[in-house]
């Protein structure tokens, strides 16, 4: 839940939620760098103009 500009709790407006895991050779690996990823919107339902950081 979030709280909307009038203070009332709401429902959290999300794209959804990505799960990476670097493996090789089955071995999971650790990361030492950002990893950063672009996902088009037209995965999700496409753009939604209530979504805002």
């Amino acid at each position: 839940m979030g709280i909307n500009s009038n203070g009332n709790k709401v429902m959290i407006i999300t794209g959804g939620e990505f799960f990476l895991e670097a493996t090789q050779n089955g071995d999971v690996l650790d990361t030492s760098c950002a990893i950063q990823i672009e996902v088009p919107t037209a995965l999700t339902g496409g753009p939604d103009p209530d979504m805002i950081l």
